[in-house]
């Protein structure tokens, strides 16, 4: 998972190296915010069909 595989970003006193984790977790956040932006309007329509009946 991605909190594990960040954790192998260390220092050489064991300190976390924050420049590259952020830049981690910015590209794995990135394809899923995407995906979103493209496909916003149908997520959008979707939440707001979920309460009607009929």
């Amino acid at each position: 998972t991605l909190p594990q595989a960040l954790t192998q970003y260390v220092d050489a006193y064991g300190g976390p190296m924050w420049n590259v984790q952020l830049a981690a977790v910015t590209l794995t956040a990135l394809p899923v915010l995407i995906v979103f932006v493209i496909a916003q309007r149908q997520f959008i329509e979707g939440l707001a069909h979920t309460g009607l009946k009929g």
